[in-house]
């Protein structure tokens, strides 16, 4: 062993079972619980006061964390001014070796394996633990086929690095684009990270590939992936939605949380096991990137364009019924007008459905595939709420509405299925559910469009 030390308080070092560019791992014995542990010593100049109170800080917030798809952090300290931290021992594989194997994998596998990722990181991410550093070799599959995410709370040694060199540590494949360019991250940069494991769990092949890191960093803040391709990606076409959304370049632009980014796997999870998919290879690659498929949808962001774009097709005899329609309408519509809303009828503000004074909440709506939003109205007067002051109206979109219950119209993916979408806003927190219409069956209303509601 390459250590000076063979104790670390009560901990007996045995073997070192691991090595990265973080520091050493070692299979060890606590002599006073008698089990078997791993136990990280870090490879930085703990010296450093600041850097060995944001170790303690980060430490102490994972230790904190209980969950199954977590590794437990037993311990932390120092030693002869080596910093260590003590974790559960687990015997498994890390999935970049389980994945380097090729074996052939039940898609149903790679999805539960993705989605139990979802769960830890989320379970982390509402309390307060950003992991920053996701990868394959930071996710053990156990015997048992479970996921074990490694490594929650070392990430702040990375980034002290960082900044102190300005060298990226390890294979940069996953980092975010905004931690490339130096800005602010938070939990969506962890998405970003799960979409690319996603990617290569299903493909085998990393989604970013470069001989050098400088070429690799810009890859990601300037390229787009391959697109999947085979039986598989044409039959399931949300396995490239989902992936195309959580690695957008721009964080708003992602799913909300990563708990929307685990839902839209759990429906493309049931969507799968209705079906006879049993084990496959690994998908292969397309010629289309990420991206492609949408940037005429998403460059029209007008209300003339998008209407130009999106308007359907209406058979001859259609269009007679509207004319029609329009025959006996608006001659009612004019009656309406002359008698009901004369000039000197006083309209009473407070009754307007979308006063400024009436209490407001915003609501984020996301959606896979994609939603335009074309149409908001209020419920039960029908009184159309103004969105012209919009700039985009796909989803991931934010609305400040009136509290009150909504009608929103629009058309769901490239296929721009028209849908219909009804919701309560409150002006406090809250989560709710309501359903889109599935691209691939117009009949059925099967998609779970996830709608926060925060206080204003």
């Amino acid at each position: 062993m390459d250590i000076d030390v063979t104790t670390f308080g009560k901990y007996r070092l045995v073997k070192e079972i691991g090595r990265g560019a973080m520091g050493v791992v070692y299979l060890a014995f606590d002599t006073v619980l008698e089990r078997q542990v791993a136990i990280k010593t870090i490879a930085a100049n703990s010296s450093r006061s600041e850097f060995r109170q944001r170790f303690i800080r980060e430490a102490k917030s994972a230790a904190r964390l209980r969950h199954p798809n977590i590794i437990t952090v037993h311990d932390f300290g120092e030693e002869k001014d080596k910093l260590f931290i003590v974790m559960e021992y687990l015997e498994g594989i890390d999935l970049d070796q389980l994945i380097a194997l090729r074996h052939p994998m039940d898609i149903k596998d790679r999805l539960r394996i993705v989605c139990e990722i979802c769960d830890g990181v989320h379970f982390a991410h509402t309390n307060g633990v950003i992991h920053r550093d996701l990868k394959p070799s930071n996710i053990k599959i156990q015997a048992d086929g479970h996921v074990k995410i490694l490594d929650f709370g070392l990430s702040v040694m990375e980034d002290s690095s960082l900044t102190q060199s300005r060298m990226v540590l390890g294979t940069p494949n996953f980092i975010a684009p905004e931690r490339i360019k130096g800005e602010p991250s938070d939990s969506r940069a962890d998405q970003f990270a799960i979409g690319l494991i996603f990617y290569e769990l299903l493909s085998g092949q990393s989604a970013f590939n470069a001989e050098t890191i400088p070429a690799m960093l810009f890859q990601i803040l300037n390229a787009q992936p391959f697109r999947l391709a085979g039986d598989l990606a044409e039959k399931f076409p949300m396995m490239n939605q989902i992936i195309s959304r959580a690695i957008r370049k721009e964080p708003k632009e992602r799913f909300l949380t990563v708990l929307d980014l685990a839902m839209s796997l759990n429906a493309l999870k049931e969507q799968i096991q209705q079906t006879a998919v049993c084990k496959s290879d690994f998908l292969p690659i397309s010629e289309l990137r990420y991206g492609e498929e949408c940037e005429t949808l998403i460059e029209s962001t007008s209300p003339i364009e998008t209407q130009t774009i999106i308007k359907p097709k209406m058979s001859p005899k259609g269009k007679w019924g509207l004319r029609i329609i329009a025959l006996i309408v608006l001659p009612l519509l004019f009656w309406i007008g002359v008698h009901v809303f004369s000039p000197e009828k006083d309209v009473n503000p407070e009754s307007n459905p979308i006063n400024e004074k009436v209490p407001k909440g915003f609501v984020l709506l996301d959606a896979i595939p994609y939603i335009s939003i074309e149409k908001v109205t209020s419920l039960p007067d029908e009184a159309e709420v103004d969105i012209s002051n919009l700039s985009n109206r796909l989803t991931p979109i934010r609305l400040e509405l009136p509290v009150g219950k909504y009608r929103l119209e629009g058309l769901s993916g490239e296929d721009r299925i028209p849908i219909k979408i009804e919701l309560m806003v409150n002006s406090y927190g809250e989560q709710h559910k309501v359903l889109i219409p599935d691209p691939d069956d117009v009949r059925k209303a099967v998609e779970e469009l996830s709608v926060s509601v925060l206080e204003e």
